[in-house]
């Protein structure tokens, strides 16, 4: 829904706990609020910027970027903006041996923005925005490689199974840091992207501002992957259609006075996403007896989704030093699917053969209370206690027969409290944050031993701490680190499905077992980035350094603890010299990925071997930044 969306940016807001009471749809443990730059009104002005990438990958080194911005008056009370985008990218993984007729590994992209903003007086605006992009080709999104094959009970990699075999036959030694393949089958991808969003706004009076936000959002999605990473005819066909719209209405009302200020709001959304999907290979491959032609299973479904609300958040000011927050949220949902399941081949990808016909309604209240207190004009403590909320959702397919298809809503309770500094004359800013949450009927994505299904974990704790920090050495040298250590882990899940293969100590009855205690899937302990930058004036212009260090410790990919899905703490350092001039002219030279760690975006168990044999075989995901990378780019301002 966001492809190219970081274009002509005016800021990027990390808002960090439970969200819902000041804008927008709820969310149950955070938000990226991505802000783009407004039409300027009186000024003709543009920006043009080019980047060259050369990736160390055996797919493909080359890479480009290039956008432009057009901001142009019409009149003295409107103006337009115009944003492009176009980039093209080398995959990262390469198929050694081809043997498709249609298979589209480098990735493209082109956007198109336009903005129209009209001030006709300055209690009145109206904002409108239309955008379109295109994506087309698997790389950067679908890269995959065999990581593992054929794992038994043992431990032993290579034991046999069908994945073993189809690794062989490209000659592909699977591993960690593999980022080869093989192909036979189509691979492609092809999403549409747009929408039209439009804001008016009028301040009623010095105290008052009612605004409305209307926004339509839609895509169309068409792929199909070779699923099996071999030149051989197995798992060829895995392949989709989507189209999906989505609508939101949003009524604002802010108040600001001396003591009290905030804003109430109604807000709704409705969504539609209309889609198929398809699983094929010759059954023959799978050593199943008497097989049928094919290994199939397909599901086509309609899922619809109407989110009502009424919400508000108020800043008391109860003295010139400290101010009490209060807000509340009632969302009413209802979601509903129409979904048909066949799977006549012996292998049921995805789950047993049903319809599911199900509608649901589901109402929450959510809360926010707090104050904050500024001791100093340098300093502020603040503390918040609230709850969450992450809507209901319908399955499109059951893991078994007789399972209800009802995904319940995840609710959270959450504590947060911090300290937002300015020390040493400005020189330092810190911040640190605690918080801790603990969150019922978590929704967990999991892989029960022969296909992904959704489910509710009943409970998750997360608690940790926050730093954000900025240390202007001298007026020339600036130093940020940015770091969370944190503990994400279940305290009650006992539907958490066994790993293929799992010890029965661990896993009796090897269904099944209480996953309490274990991390939440891609949850790190610690993550953190140290950043230096100097700058050294010339004449007109600056010459920048620039390098960062980036380390994420160890995190596990699947929610049940599995050993094959796991991945070791990464080091990821960058670097960039740039020169900037006054007249809007800037040339940079930089590497992402300085030291070339070859780290996987995703880790995933692949579910024929496992249904079929009792073999855990593993695949990589790769991303652009899973390599180095070395570029150059140049820019212009006028």
């Amino acid at each position: 829904m966001s492809n190219a969306a970081f274009v002509d940016i005016g800021q990027v807001e990390a808002l960090t706990g439970p969200q819902g009471l000041l804008f927008g749809r709820n969310a149950s443990a955070g938000l990226l609020n991505i802000v783009t730059n407004r039409p300027r009104l009186n000024e003709t002005s543009g920006e043009l910027n080019l980047e060259y990438d050369n990736r160390d990958a055996p797919g493909g080194h080359f890479g480009m970027v290039g956008t432009g911005i057009l901001n142009l008056p019409m009149g003295s009370t409107s103006a337009l903006r115009f944003n492009v985008l176009y980039s093209t990218q080398d995959p990262v993984a390469k198929a050694v041996v081809n043997k498709s007729t249609n298979y589209q590994d480098n990735q493209t992209r082109l956007m198109g923005k336009i903005k129209w903003l009209w001030e006709p007086s300055d209690e009145t605006s109206v904002y409108l925005i239309g955008d379109y992009s295109r994506e087309r080709g698997i790389g950067g999104i679908w890269d995959d490689t065999w990581r593992a094959t054929g794992i038994n009970a043992a431990g032993v990699p290579n034991s046999g199974g069908l994945d073993t075999a189809l690794a062989a036959v490209d000659s592909i030694t699977p591993g960690s840091k593999n980022l080869l393949k093989g192909t036979s089958g189509a691979g492609y991808r092809s999403v549409n992207t747009g929408g039209i969003s439009l804001n008016v706004s009028k301040q009623l009076s010095d105290a008052f501002t009612l605004s409305n936000i209307f926004a339509w959002r839609a895509y169309g999605l068409n792929y199909n992957l070779d699923s099996d990473l071999s030149s051989a005819v197995s798992l060829d066909v895995n392949t989709g259609t989507e189209k999906y719209n989505q609508y939101s209405e949003e009524l604002r009302l802010a108040y600001k006075g001396d003591l009290i200020d905030g804003q109430i709001g109604l807000y709704g959304f409705w969504s539609n996403n209309d889609a198929f999907h398809a699983f094929q290979g010759p059954a023959i491959l799978w050593n199943i007896p008497n097989p049928p032609n094919l290994a199939d299973a397909s599901e086509t479904y309609v899922q619809k989704t109407r989110s009502l609300a009424a919400y508000g958040q108020f800043n008391i000011h109860a003295t010139d030093q400290l101010t009490l927050i209060a807000g509340a949220r009632v969302t009413g949902d209802h979601v509903s699917v129409d979904s048909t399941v066949v799977s006549p081949g012996p292998i049921p990808l995805l789950g047993p053969e049903v319809q599911i016909v199900d509608a649901r309604n589901h109402t929450n209240f959510s809360y926010k209370v707090g104050a904050q207190y500024e001791p100093m004009p340098t300093a502020m403590i603040y503390a918040t206690w609230g709850t969450g909320y992450k809507g209901p959702a319908l399955k499109t397919h059951l893991a078994a027969a007789g399972e209800d298809p009802y995904l319940k809503p995840e609710t959270v309770k959450g504590i947060e409290a911090g300290v937002k500094t300015k020390l040493f004359d400005n020189k330092l800013r810190l911040n640190v944050a605690g918080f801790i949450q603990k969150f019922k009927d978590f929704q967990v994505q999991a892989f029960n031993g022969s296909a992904v299904t959704l489910t509710n974990a009943n409970g998750v704790k997360s608690s940790g701490i926050e730093v954000n920090s900025t240390l202007r050495v001298t007026p020339a040298f600036t130093i940020n680190y940015n770091a969370t250590l944190q503990d994400s882990h279940f305290t009650d899940f006992p539907g958490d499905p066994c790993w293929t293969n799992q010890p029965a100590a661990t896993c009796p009855g090897g269904v099944a077992f209480n996953g309490k205690g274990l991390k939440t899937a891609t949850s790190a302990n610690y993550h953190g980035t140290l950043e230096g930058i100097y700058s050294i004036p010339l004449g007109d212009a600056k010459l920048e350094f620039a390098g960062n260090w980036y380390h994420r410790s160890s995190i596990n990919f699947s929610q049940n603890g599995n050993p094959y899905t796991a991945l070791g703490a990464i080091d990821v350092f960058g670097a960039s010299i740039s020169y900037r001039t006054e007249k809007g002219i800037n040339f940079s030279v930089f590497c992402k990925n300085c030291g070339n760690e070859v780290y996987p975006t995703f880790i995933g168990v692949d579910p024929p071997d496992a249904a079929v044999y009792g073999l855990t075989s593993t695949q990589n995901r790769w991303g652009y930044n899973s390599v180095r990378t070395i570029g150059a780019s140049v820019g212009f301002k006028f």
